[in-house]
Parts: C-alpha cells; structure tokens; sequence
C-alpha cells in the first residue's frame, strides 16, 4: 500500500534455475544446415545420423496447432548430425538436421 492504494510491484527470483537451453540457428547460406521452417513440435523423425539422403527426401515432421509439416533435404548428403528428438519444441530457423 502506497498512499492507501495498492500497488503490484514485480520482483525477478534469481535463485529460480531455468531448464531450457537455447538451440543452435542453422545458417540460410548453407544447404547442408536443416533449419526449422515454422516453429512447432518434432512429431517424428525419419532419418537417422549416417543416413545417405538425396535433395527432397524426407528428414523429420513438425507439428503446429494440429498441422504437420515435413521438412526435406535441401542438398545430397550424409547426415552428420540430428540436434532435435521425438518431442522437442522448435522455433522458425532452429538447427535440426547437419548434413556433410
């Protein structure tokens, strides 16, 4: 009470942890970095790292507000590395898949 008014005050708890770590942004200019194209939830992964895959195949699906979309290769390549799993919550331009 401030004057015989009430007043709300917001206060930060820096002893609070948070559990989220920031993702990686894949880098547009390079077509061997898979980027999120909307953010949403990884529903399925079809590819696995070691994978040969040709431009247009299949990598994963994400699904927003009860649409999926799949996401393609963008260049032949190997896949180096997968970032996300079955479940992960993505933002437009999240790293997901490496290929070499």
């Amino acid at each position: 009470m401030v004057n015989g008014r009430a007043r709300d005050i917001s206060i930060l708890d820096k002893s609070v942890q948070t559990t989220a770590k920031p993702r990686e942004v894949a880098d547009s200019g390079n077509d061997k970095q898979v980027g999120a194209p909307i953010p949403g939830m990884v529903c399925a992964i079809a590819t696995s790292v070691g994978n040969k895959v040709k431009k247009g195949d299949k990598l994963l699906t994400i699904e927003a507000m009860k649409m999926q979309t799949t996401v393609y290769a963008k260049a032949d390549g190997t896949v180096d590395r997968v970032a996300v799993s079955v479940g992960d919550s993505v933002d437009s331009k999240d790293l997901l898949v490496v290929l070499r």
